[in-house]
C-alpha cells in the first residue's frame, strides 16, 4: 500500500493553507433585515455623531448642575418651572440660571442645560420645582457623540452580522448593507456501500451518516450548499463529478475515499484535474488522519474521512475554518477555553489527539468514546478535548483545552 504524503500538523494547515486562502470576493448590497448571518464586505464608518443631539436618559427636570449643588431634604433648591420638553421635539431655547423644564426620557436637552434631576428627587408645585437631591454635571444625560463619534469605525469587514448589529446600523439610517455573496459548495458522499436513510437497508450496506452531520455544521454558515449525490468507487465517475462541480462551485466536499486503499480515488481524481492538485494528504491528528485538501486553480476540493467520528472532527477543525476563510470571515479558527477533566484520558504522543467531551453542570468535561466508526457519542458531545502532540494523556483534574461545537 502507498504511504500518505508528509503528514501535516494542525498548526501547519491553519498557517500555510487556510490562512493563505484568498476569500471569494463577490459582493452584493442587501436590505438591512436580510443581512443577518451574512459576512460584511466593507468597513462601515459612522456618518454622524450618535446621539446627534444631547438627550435625557431619565424622566425628570433639566437643570444647570450648579443651581442644585448640595440640595437635600433639609435644604432644597427652588427653581422656576418654565414648561415641558417632550420626546421628539426640537428645542432651540437656552436654559437660564434658576430655571427648569420637566423633561421626558430621550427628549432633547436645551442649550445651557448640563444635568437632569430624576423625578423622584423633585417636588413639582406647578410654577416652581423643589429639588431635594443635587446632581453632578453630566448626570442622567447623553451628550452629542458620547456613544459614537462621526467618522469612527463602526464595523470591520469580515465580521458576521449578528445580534445587535442591525440595530446599530439602523440608528445611523443605514438600510442597505454590503455583504459577500454566499460561498457555493457542492457536497458528495462516496462508497459502493453507502445508501440513503430512506432506502431499504441490506446487510453490508451503510446509511449515509456523514452528509447529515455535515449539514448540521454548515447550517449556520453563510453558504449556498447543495448535496449532489452519491458517487460510486470509480475514478472516472469521481473525477467527472469534481470537474462538473468546479465549473460552478467554489468548494467541493466529498466524504469517504480519502485514504489509500485500492478503492480510494479522491487523491487521483483531484490530481487529474489540474494544478497544484493535492496539497494536503494526511493530518497528524487522531481521529482524522486520512484527510485531503486539493486545489485546482483558485478552487478547492476537501476529502473527508469515511468513518463518522473522523469525518465530524475533521469537518469541525479544518473544513469549517476553510469555509469561513473563503467566505471572507476574519475570525475563522475554532474557539476554545480551558476546563478541568472529570476523568483521565489517554493519547498517542505521536499525534495531536481529539476526544469527544461532554460538559457537566459542575464545570468539568467528561471524555466520551471516540472510536471512528461510532455515531452515538457524537450526538451526546458538546465539543472536543484537545491533547497536544507529544502528550500521552491527561490526568483527572488536569486542565485541558476544550473546543465547543457552539461558542
Amino acid at each position: 500500500m502507498e504511504k500518505f504524503l508528509d503528514l501535516k500538523n494542525p498548526q501547519e494547515v491553519y498557517r500555510d493553507i487556510i490562512q493563505a486562502i484568498n476569500p471569494v470576493v463577490r459582493i452584493e448590497r442587501v436590505p438591512l433585515e436580510e443581512s443577518i448571518g451574512r459576512v460584511l464586505a466593507e468597513d462601515i464608518f459612522a456618518p454622524e455623531d450618535y446621539p446627534d443631539f444631547s438627550r435625557s436618559t431619565v424622566d425628570g427636570f433639566v437643570v444647570k448642575a450648579k443651581d442644585v449643588f448640595g440640595a437635600s431634604h433639609s435644604d432644597p433648591a427652588y427653581l422656576v418651572k418654565k414648561g415641558n420638553i417632550n420626546i421628539g421635539e426640537e428645542v432651540s431655547f437656552v436654559l437660564q440660571e434658576g430655571e427648569t423644564y420637566e423633561i421626558a426620557t430621550g427628549a432633547m436637552l436645551p442649550n445651557g442645560a448640563d444635568a437632569v434631576v430624576m423625578r423622584e428627587y423633585a417636588r413639582d408645585s406647578g410654577d416652581s420645582v423643589e429639588i431635594i437631591k443635587g446632581v453632578a454635571t453630566g448626570e442622567n444625560i447623553l451628550k452629542i457623540g458620547e456613544d459614537i463619534k462621526k467618522g469612527s469605525n463602526l464595523l470591520i469587514k469580515g465580521i458576521k452580522i449578528s445580534a445587535g448589529i442591525p440595530g446599530l446600523l439602523s440608528a445611523f439610517g443605514i438600510y442597505e448593507v454590503p455583504v459577500y455573496l454566499p460561498l457555493k459548495v457542492h457536497i458528495y458522499s462516496s462508497g459502493d456501500e453507502i445508501i440513503l436513510p430512506s432506502e431499504t437497508k441490506t446487510k453490508g450496506k451503510v446509511r449515509d451518516v456523514n452528509t447529515y452531520n455535515l449539514f448540521s455544521l454548515l447550517k449556520k454558515e453563510s453558504l449556498d450548499y447543495q448535496y449532489k449525490g452519491r458517487l460510486k468507487d470509480n475514478l472516472d465517475i469521481i473525477a467527472q463529478a469534481f470537474k462538473n462541480s468546479l465549473e460552478e462551485a467554489d468548494l467541493v466536499i466529498i466524504s469517504g475515499g480519502s485514504s489509500k486503499s485500492s478503492k480510494d480515488y479522491t487523491e487521483n481524481a483531484i490530481n487529474s484535474l489540474g494544478r497544484p492538485g493535492v496539497i494536503v494528504h494526511g493530518l497528524l491528528i487522531s481521529p482524522g488522519k486520512p484527510s485531503i485538501v486539493g486545489k485546482i486553480g483558485d478552487k478547492f476540493v476537501f476529502g473527508l474521512p469515511g468513518h463518522p467520528t473522523s469525518c465530524f472532527v475533521v469537518s469541525f477543525l479544518f473544513l469549517l475554518p476553510m469555509i469561513r476563510r473563503l467566505s471572507g470571515l476574519r475570525d475563522f479558527l475554532p474557539k476554545s477555553f480551558m476546563v478541568r477533566l472529570g476523568e483521565s484520558v489517554f493519547a498517542k504522543a505521536s499525534k495531536e489527539t481529539y476526544i469527544l467531551g461532554k460538559l457537566t453542570e459542575n464545570g468539568l468535561v467528561l471524555p466520551l468514546p471516540t472510536d471512528s466508526p461510532l455515531v452515538f457519542p457524537i450526538s451526546q458531545s458538546d465539543g472536543l478535548i484537545k491533547v497536544p502532540l507529544g502528550t500521552e494523556g491527561k490526568e483527572k483534574g488536569d486542565f485541558v483545552e476544550f473546543l465547543p461545537w457552539r461558542f
